[in-house]
């Protein structure tokens, strides 16, 4: 489908690109997509890379609930530390499962643009609520 199509190309854009630097022609010249298609499913590139945010955040909160193994400790008292070190493990399984995912998040973290930062911390924070 397109939209995937549109979705991947961001995907790797804004992987080696902070949000300023990262181009929307690039990604319809990358996702082989028109312009017309490109703003038939976003409205611009906030939308785009919003989209990209909750589809990450989504599906690194599943893979986590998925592979953490403090889910195996049900019934039994587990210590703040041992979650944490659970969490970090899922974590770093996630990224090598999912590269481009993980190069995306570290961009996402690292956005200096003031604007795109507040929207990011409203995002991650409903993904995150959503999770715990």
């Amino acid at each position: 489908m397109k939209r995937d199509d549109i979705i991947q190309a961001a995907l790797e854009e804004f992987g080696r690109h902070d949000y300023n630097t990262a181009s929307v022609n690039a990604i319809i010249e990358n996702s082989n997509t028109s312009k017309g298609t490109f703003y038939h499913y976003f409205s611009n590139k906030v939308e785009l890379y919003l989209t990209l945010i909750q589809k990450v955040s989504e599906e690194k909160m599943k893979f986590l609930q998925a592979n953490s193994s403090a889910d195996n400790h049900k019934g039994n008292e587990v210590s703040i530390f041992e979650l944490l070190k659970n969490q970090m493990e899922a974590s770093v399984k996630f990224a090598s499962v999912y590269p481009e995912f993980a190069m995306f998040s570290s961009k996402v973290a690292n956005e200096t643009n003031q604007e795109i930062r507040q929207n990011i911390d409203a995002e991650i924070g409903n993904a995150t609520n959503s999770y715990f």
